[in-house]
């Protein structure tokens, strides 16, 4: 994978190009998280592990894969303001599984940070972590270290 740097004057356009590019399938979500975060980035999740590198961050996009069969994450863009290095989102994330079934909508807002390079260095999401925890309860995500990779 290589890496690439955005350009930190267009970091709305940066957050929107990352996260279309997970829509595109696992593969292509865990290619741009390497792309796109520096290596101490934070990403911060209700009900989830907290990463601190973008390797963290590609497992437990793996895990995800892995554990409920995550396909994809459409991204549904509903706002999005940049003020200086940082990024504020409001958003519906859909999910989808293997088979194109849509598991869950939820309805998210996103704070994302760069560095002077273009290079992520935090996200934050805000949701209604009971939704998402029931998600990871129902599909088992909790036991992803125990399952065989499919990959």
């Amino acid at each position: 994978m290589s890496t690439k740097t955005i350009a930190p004057t267009s970091h709305v356009g940066a957050v929107r190009a990352y996260l279309a590019r997970w829509n595109q399938g696992v593969e292509s979500a865990r290619e741009a998280t390497v792309e796109v975060m520096a290596p101490d980035c934070l990403w911060e999740q209700p009900g989830c592990p907290t990463t601190t590198s973008p390797a963290e961050a590609v497992e437990l996009i793996t895990q995800w894969h892995d554990a409920m069969g995550m396909d994809r994450v459409h991204h549904e863009m509903r706002f999005a303001a940049g003020a200086g290095a940082r990024v504020f989102t409001e958003r519906v994330n859909h999910i989808y599984i293997d088979d194109g079934t849509l598991v869950v909508s939820l309805p998210s807002a996103g704070v994302f940070e760069f560095d002077d390079d273009g290079r992520l260095t935090a996200w934050r999401e805000y949701y209604d972590a009971r939704r998402m925890q029931a998600l990871l309860v129902a599909t088992g995500v909790h036991e992803a270290e125990r399952r065989p990779r499919t990959r």
